[in-house]
């Protein structure tokens, strides 16, 4: 597994700048379709496990269930080294921690530095488990396991041991020359017919590559304490750069699926996502089957880096266990463990629907504010009858502490009268017309409250919350969205002071931030910010992303930000060939006065189809 990679094995290269369409710098393939899995958050936090054995971190987990109680078997990294540690649960969201369930082997032995990640399988009387052993780990006090990775095998008596190692049985092993001469570590064991599958994970070293490359491949066997011969060929190509297992079968359409993790590359390699293939045959896996679960867009803490996948069906909902060390962060230490839920029954994507994932999203300025009176509730429910992806309103906060919607600090330009927001009571700010000066239509149209304009966001899509003020708003805004039902994924806090999102950072982590500057060349042709100043900016800040003025700035700037691990958004485009350069250039969301055409004409649809 890569979090186990040993410093030399983790190879660090120098990041160039990926062609257009391309995601990772060397060309490694990518997951064009979408799973999402719904994230609830950490369940495990590392550091409290019996005698101190996760105080440096909690990971790689393996998850299954007997007699209605839940097992988590988690690699607890402590003192000594990395062990296979035992939780147990009723929910699945609490957990109560047992300790080490395996012991380091005699010096010598292949698992004499680290027994870890421990599969289990039931075969009717007896339980079996295949765990990582490795004689090599870094220094202290991280020990972390290094190659050779090595599947090895222990029995237990029930699903909570005790296990007994059993040194005489060796299910299978690296080989030179192989696609697994590196690593032939364990995964899930399913059977099938006769015979018992492992989805065991492979890494080898193609001559010319800087990087290992890392898939699956398929062991297979008729008696779980005997040998196991190892498929000539990997399950998908080794340009994959996969690793680890977890199998779901669906009755409903009678389709495998497949979890595993992803190994991407930004400077240097380290697990990004939770991926998912999907195939009616055990046998034979198509690598074009296969798409993203829970990636840095959809995990509430984690934006960098998510861990090794586990799944476990609760009723109608399939449970998604991964680690993650949150923030920013691609460190192997520190890290907890982390639930995701899929509904069931599950089904691929559709792959008329990639077209729509490889969109930027129009995000309504203001509501639909060309047609009707900006950051009203008329021009929000007009930019979702238009089709917007989301929407974009500024907030303030009031004399009495009630968050309203209004760009400006005071009322002139919209209702004529001149009233200081912060100053004003909300009682007083809504005697105010702020939507005759676009109509007769709009007469009456009052400043809303966040708490209204929540209300209108529609499940599937999102807001976009333009803090106007200072650190004063955070606790009544987080209080506001916990309230409004909405959930993490639909939310984006954006802001022109950057002090504003780290504080808000520094409160949750669980939201989406994006940094607003206005990007223009001086005389001299350089950048103000410069590109250098604003990755210094959102890496302080722990922002996910960096929205920007249309007018002066390019692609390569662009290309800066995303390569880095941020995402890039513009304001405010109503012209529809600078709308199509930034979609040309990568730019997650376009920020727009006019949604319905922006969206009828970019993405080739009409404004309500799906």
């Amino acid at each position: 597994m890569l979090k186990r990679i040993v410093v030399t094995a983790l190879v660090l290269v120098s990041t160039a700048v990926a062609s257009a369409g391309e995601k990772y710098s060397d060309g490694r393939p990518a997951a064009t379709l979408r799973l999402d899995a719904k994230d609830h958050g950490i369940v495990l936090r590392y550091g409290d496990g019996p005698d101190k054995c996760d105080i440096l971190g909690a990971r790689d987990v393996w998850v299954f269930e007997a007699d209605g109680t839940y097992y988590m078997h988690y690699d607890a990294s402590g003192p000594k080294g990395w062990l296979s540690s035992l939780a147990v649960s009723k929910d699945l969201l609490t957990w109560k921690k047992k300790g080490p369930i395996l012991d380091f082997g005699k010096p010598g032995e292949d698992d004499a530095k680290s027994a870890a990640y421990g599969v289990t399988y039931y075969d009717g009387k007896q339980w079996h488990m295949f765990y990582l052993g490795t004689p090599n780990v870094t220094a202290a006090p991280n020990l972390i396991p290094g190659f050779p990775y090595l599947t090895m095998k222990a029995k237990g008596k029930g699903p909570a041991g005790p296990w007994t190692k059993q040194k005489d049985v060796t299910p299978f092993r690296t080989k030179p020359n192989t696609y697994y001469s590196i690593t032939a570590s364990p995964g899930q064991v399913v059977k099938n017919g006769d015979e018992y599958l492992q989805f065991f994970s492979s890494t080898t070293r193609k001559p010319g590559n800087r990087c290992v490359q890392r898939t699956l491949g398929i062991a297979r066997t008729k008696n779980l304490d005997g040998p196991w011969t190892v498929d000539p060929k990997p399950m998908v190509p080794i340009e994959e750069q996969i690793e680890n297992s977890a199998l779901y079968y669906e009755k409903t359409n009678q389709t495998w699926f497949l979890f595993t993790n992803h190994i991407g590359i930004d400077g240097g390699e380290y697990t990004d996502a939770i991926w998912v293939y999907w195939s009616k045959d055990l046998n034979k896996w198509d690598p074009a089957n296969k798409a993203v679960v829970l990636d840095g867009e959809n995990c509430n803490w984690s934006k960098k880096c998510i861990g090794l996948p586990s799944v476990v069906q609760m009723g109608k909902k399939l449970a998604l266990f991964y680690d993650a060390p949150g923030g920013q962060s691609v460190s192997h230490m520190k890290r907890h463990v982390g639930l995701a839920w899929l509904t069931l029954p599950l089904s691929p994507p559709r792959r008329e629907n990639a077209k729509a994932k490889n969109q930027p999203m129009i995000v309504a300025h203001r509501g639909a504010s060309r047609d009707a009176p900006e950051n009203t509730i008329p021009a929000f429910k007009l930019a979702w009858e238009q089709g917007a992806d989301a929407i974009e309103g500024d907030f303030l906060l009031t004399k009495d502490q009630q968050i309203v919607c209004i760009h400006d600090k005071g009322t002139k330009r919209l209702a004529g009268e001149n009233l200081s927001v912060s100053k004003s009571t909300l009682a007083e700010l809504r005697q105010l017309d702020v939507g005759l000066r676009h109509g007769e239509k709009y007469k009456g149209a009052v400043i809303p409250t966040i708490a209204e304009v929540f209300a209108t966001v529609p499940k599937t899509k999102k807001i976009y919350i333009e803090i106007k003020c200072g650190v004063e708003i955070i606790p009544a805004l987080l209080e506001q969205i916990e309230k409004s039902g909405l959930e993490p994924e639909q939310i984006v806090v954006i802001c022109f002071n950057a002090k504003v999102l780290e504080a808000l950072k520094a409160k949750t982590p669980r939201y989406k931030t994006s940094w607003l500057a206005s990007v223009k060349k001086n005389k001299s042709g350089k950048f103000t910010p410069s590109l250098e100043k604003v990755l210094e900016t959102l890496k302080r800040i722990k922002a996910d992303g960096f929205s920007s003025s249309h007018g002066g700035i390019d692609e390569a700037f662009i290309k800066g930000i995303m390569k880095n691990g941020f995402d890039h958004h513009v304001w405010t485009v109503d012209d529809l060939k600078t709308a199509q350069r930034f979609k040309q250039w990568g730019s997650k969301s376009i920020t727009t006065n006019i949604p319905g055409y922006m969206k009828n004409r970019l993405w080739g649809q009409s404004p309500n189809s799906e």
